[in-house]
Parts: C-alpha cells; structure tokens; sequence
C-alpha cells in the first residue's frame, strides 16, 4: 500500500479538495443571470445547444438591445433557467424584427470563427438605423453591419433598411438564410413597400435572391420553418400586409421549393 505523509499528504488532500470543489461549483452552483423581461416582438434563434433571444418591447413600450441566452444543455427549471446576459448595445434596440442562427461552417462571409454567428434581419422605423443586416460573432461578443453584394444577375434589387414583421428561416445544409414577407414603410410619406422573398449566402455575404410582393400579395406576422424532408421553406398564416385593412389570421399555408424557384399552396387533404 502506497503512504503518504507529511507535506506531501497535505498537498495531496489540498489538489483533491480543490478538483472537488471546482466540480460542485459547475455541476450545481453555477450562477445564472435572472430570466428576461417580460417582452413582446423580440427576435430568436438557436446555435450550439443555446436559445438566443434579442431584442423586443417592454410592457412600458421602452426598446431594448439585450441579447440572453439560455444554455439548453444545463439542468434548471421554470422558475430558475440557466441565462446568461451575452450582450446588450443601445445601437440595436428594436422590435418587429428577425434573427438567424449561421454556424461556423456557413459564416466565412461574416468573419471566420468558432462558434458562428447570428444574423439580425431588419428592425421597426424606430431603429433609426440604416442597416438591414447586422451580425453578432460569438467568438468576440460584438456586433457589427453587415451589407450584402447582390449577385450580377440580380437587377432592380430594392435596399430595404427597416423591414419589420417578416419571418427568416436557415437551411442547415447549405447555410443559406430566407427572409419571407415583411414590409418597410417610411412614416414621413407612408410608402409602403413589400417583400416577398430575400435569400442570402453569408459564406460569401452574397444576395441570391431578391424579390418584391404588392399591397395585395404582401404577408406580415407570418410563421415560417425550414422543412428537413422535403427542403423547402414553410409559410403558415400571417395577417395582409398594411395599409390595407386585410385580412388577419390567415389560415393558409404555402410552400417555396428553391430547386424550382417555385411558391405552391398547401391543401390539406381529409380523409
């Protein structure tokens, strides 16, 4: 049997003392930021086994920039979820807006990194910003413009600089991000105009796509997934979009198929 005494058998204990207690701290200590706000038109996304959640408007309609994520990985409840404040710039308060999640394998064209970034679409008027694009690297915390090069065959590309109430959604195959719907109005002249489709490659930081809608054809507060099966994105609801009194809570879903290029409406079938 292996003895040990004296000063080395104090060492000893101390190393072990202290692996314990640094596995305790991680295991069930480990301090947390408190849950969010209660908020509403916020963005989110998730990366890396964390829910990202940006943005919004308090209840007292003050705009906030704070960006929280919660660690899906950690163990925690309802009332005690594993936050943690990642970031908060007064540049980025907004609402009505959109957030993608782009891993490191599809983000050369917003700087190369380790954990990837999230790709902010879009704002309400209030932003005062005249960006549409804005990506957060979450190797360095920090947030900075983002200013796609449309491709030469895309002619007419209107530059949207506060879309508000569109939805986006990132193919995990090819890293490309859609931005369905949506509209920019400029509260001056109340012109309004409509997108229909942008796709955007930020391994490149390149526009593929760009594509207006009309008054009559323009959807808002739409729900929007990328479908795994079938490789096409997934369009259900919204509401018409302004100043058109509409109609709100659509009940109609539709279907884009980038192979094709073509939008398809949904017909559930009974049987």
């Amino acid at each position: 049997m292996l003895r040990i005494k004296g000063r080395s058998a104090f060492t000893v204990l101390s190393a072990l003392l202290l692996l314990l207690s640094s596995f305790f701290h991680d295991a069930r200590v480990h301090a947390y930021d408190a849950a969010p706000q209660p908020r509403r038109l916020s963005a989110y996304a998730k990366l890396n086994n964390k829910f990202y959640l940006q943005g919004g408007l308090f209840s007292s309609s003050t705009y906030t920039g704070q960006l929280m994520s919660l660690d899906l990985s950690a163990n925690w409840n309802t009332t005690d979820g594993a936050w943690t404040t990642t970031g908060y710039t007064d540049g980025l308060r907004t609402s009505r807006h959109a957030m993608a999640a782009v891993p490191s394998a599809f983000s050369a064209g917003l700087g190369t990194n380790i954990n990837g970034h999230l790709l902010l679409v879009g704002s309400s008027v209030d932003l005062n910003s005249s960006f549409l694009w804005n990506g957060y690297n979450l190797d360095t915390n920090v947030w900075s413009p983002v200013t796609p090069t449309p491709l030469p065959t895309l002619k007419n590309v209107f530059n949207f600089t506060s879309l508000q109430r569109h939805a986006i959604v990132t193919d995990p195959d090819t890293g490309l991000v859609y931005v369905i719907g949506g509209f920019q109005t400029q509260n001056a002249t109340k012109v309004y105009t409509y997108n229909r489709l942008i796709v955007m490659d930020p391994s490149t930081k390149t526009l593929i796509k760009s594509d207006l809608a009309t008054a009559a054809t323009g959807l808002a507060s739409m729900a929007a997934a990328w479908s795994t099966v079938r490789k096409t994105v997934m369009v259900f609801g919204g509401t018409q979009a302004p100043p058109s009194p509409g109609i709100g809570g659509l009940n109609n879903m539709t279907e884009y198929n980038p192979s094709t290029d073509q939008w398809t409406p949904l017909v559930r079938n009974r049987t």
